[in-house]
């Protein structure tokens, strides 16, 4: 049986990426620059893996 920590770092790992792509797209169809959309992507999954310490 799996560990209910293990299922909580997938369930994380699999919202951050969600969560990330849907930024980074969402800000490229806006109009915003593919740098700053992944930058931001990429920030977003900083806080996301500071929340889950």
């Amino acid at each position: 049986m799996l560990d209910t920590k293990l299922i909580k770092y997938l369930l994380v790992g699999v919202l951050n990426t969600i969560v990330g792509f849907g930024i980074i797209f969402g800000l490229m169809f806006l109009g915003v620059s593919p740098e700053i959309s992944n930058l931001s992507g990429y920030l977003v999954g900083i806080v996301f893996f500071l929340c889950d310490e």
